[in-house]
């Protein structure tokens, strides 16, 4: 069996070095959701400005969605 590479990640989140994991793109703002699972943080992250953003929540996470807020809910 042969694998191809179809594209190379190769820009690296600044300031940031533990388990990442639960990506979601948010097309309102054009940035990264993620969690860094072991260390409780919950991180947005803007590829043009390279701006890294998060808080600590200092518990174990799986995953994080962004909530959409609808008239009536």
């Amino acid at each position: 069996m042969e694998i191809e590479v179809v594209h190379r990640f190769e820009e690296r989140i600044p300031g940031v070095s533990h388990h990442l994991e639960a990506p979601h793109w948010d097309d309102s703002t054009n940035t990264l959701l993620y969690v860094d699972g072991f260390v409780g943080g919950i991180h947005r992250w803007n590829p043009e400005t390279k701006e890294n953003e998060g808080i600590q929540l200092g518990i174990e996470l799986g995953k994080v969605v962004k909530r959409i807020e609808k008239e009536g809910v």
